[in-house]
């Protein structure tokens, strides 16, 4: 019967990819570059998501009159439908707009300890990011806005997309090694 059509034997059609690990570093050194690559995503997070929220609060600002915002979210008033038309879409949280915005923030002199790290591993915690407002946009009933991540409250955790390496019981982390 394990051979028959109809058998549940047969390997799946989707293939799990991610792989979660908990690292132990081999010296006192490592473990502050795997916690430094950490503090960075967590640092980048925290950036973009108050440049989104300054950018946003100054495209309210531009568009909509403080005292008649209420009126332009009810659509009430023929004024408030042509506010809303003129605003136009709010500021772009996709993943490429914040990989642009973090490319800026890399070149930044005042942020060039960015460029000590991962650019690969620190940008995907953006695609994290862009994936929180793509949920909470989708339906902020039910799905907060996405928060800042506290220094002492989170775990230091990040993402290696892609250039995953393996030697034997061992990973190889960009510029960590």
């Amino acid at each position: 019967m394990p051979n028959s059509p109809d058998s549940t034997t047969q390997a799946p059609d989707t293939v799990h990819r991610t792989v979660r690990l908990r690292l132990y570093p081999g010296d006192a050194a490592t473990g502050i570059l795997l916690t430094a690559i950490a503090g960075a995503c967590r640092y980048v997070w925290n950036h973009m998501l108050a440049d989104c929220e300054w950018r946003y609060a100054r495209w309210k600002e531009m568009h909509v009159p403080a005292l008649n915002w209420r009126e332009v979210r009810e659509g009430r008033t023929a004024w408030a439908k042509a506010v809303r038309r003129k605003m136009g879409p709010g500021p772009s949280t996709s993943f490429f707009t914040l990989g642009q915005r973090f490319t800026e923030l890399r070149n930044d002199p005042d942020h060039a300890w960015l460029k000590d790290c991962p650019y690969k591993v620190v940008r995907y915690s953006l695609k994290y990011l862009a994936d929180a407002y793509a949920r909470y946009k989708a339906d902020p009933a039910n799905e907060g806005k996405p928060r800042f991540k506290g220094r002492h409250f989170t775990v230091p955790a990040f993402t290696i997309p892609e250039a995953v390496r393996m030697d034997g019981d061992r990973l190889h982390v960009p510029k960590v090694g």
